[in-house]
């Protein structure tokens, strides 16, 4: 192994060393001169396009005007702002060291839709880029065969999952509710990608449902999130309660029966007096 020294330049730039020897093939290797004095930042996504409900990063990269790589010649504080707050999670501020030519953040996605991320230094030009969410590929949703319930009564829940439009089979659906008992608390879906369960013993008031589903193809759950867990409400009505005797006399049609028991026997009486009255005349 052969080992050669070479000087830099005074100026930054990219320039590509040839070796070259009889008999063999030849090697290339690009070398970066980097400048001591950054003019500019540069920032760029990894990966540029993201899906919703994920992380991803950001790298924020010193530059010369040229697109040189530069190194920080002391800690640069650097800015990050967004145009929209509703589709990514951004730090506010990252800090590129001394010595060194760039820095990398992490950043959360929301939601789908686009907004642009800038960072910006003291006496430093600012980098603006477009970010694009996408929508996760993944639907998850719940559905409940009666919305409202008296207790004691059962209902059954069903979850479908689909994957880029079609039925996730083999994917694990966990239910759980504090107001209700549900059987199976845990099932998998279905060819088609449909799971079932029952609900069962539930008590008065609002009971909340939530399904939480994982599978090999799509990874281990993301903890609340809207696309691999879904929550729905169903309402318990308390159980009704039968009418007393008394109570089953005075309901329609029974009092209506009441009243013409009541009406005959009051003209039944006037007409045995009116009878007995008129017997006592003719006497």
């Amino acid at each position: 192994m052969a080992v050669s020294v070479y000087e830099t330049s005074l100026s930054t730039g990219t320039t590509t060393l040839t070796a070259s020897a009889s008999g063999f093939f030849s090697g290339s290797a690009s070398v970066s001169v980097v400048g001591v004095s950054p003019l500019a930042l540069h920032l760029y996504l990894v990966p540029p396009t993201v899906r919703d409900h994920s992380s991803a990063r950001f790298v924020v990269a010193l530059t010369d005007l040229q697109g040189n790589p530069a190194r920080a010649p002391t800690n640069i504080p650097v800015t990050v702002t967004q145009s929209n707050t509703t589709v990514v999670s951004v730090p506010s501020q990252v800090i590129i060291p001394a010595g060194n030519i760039s820095v990398q953040a992490g950043y959360n996605t929301l939601a789908t839709g686009t907004t642009t991320i800038t960072v910006s230094a003291q006496g430093l030009a600012s980098s603006s880029t477009q970010v694009t969410i996408e929508p996760y590929p993944l639907s998850f949703s719940l559905s409940l065969s009666n919305p409202q319930l008296q207790q004691g009564q059962n209902a059954v829940i069903t979850a479908t999952v689909m994957l880029n439009g079609m039925g996730l089979g083999g994917a694990t659906v966990k239910f759980s509710s504090i107001n209700c008992a549900i059987t199976p608390s845990q099932t998998v879906t279905s060819q088609a990608g449909v799971a079932q369960a029952t609900l069962s013993s539930c008590n008065p008031g609002s009971a909340v449902i939530t399904a939480t589903i994982s599978s090999p193809v799509i990874g281990t759950p993301l903890q609340a999130s809207g696309q691999l867990q879904q929550s729905t409400t169903i309402n318990v009505l308390p159980p009704i309660q039968k009418p007393s005797p008394l109570q089953t006399i005075f309901t329609f049609p029974y009092v209506l029966i009441l009243v013409a028991v009541i009406v005959i026997s009051v003209l039944g009486v006037l007409i045995f007096l009116r009878r007995r009255n008129s017997n006592f005349e003719e006497m």
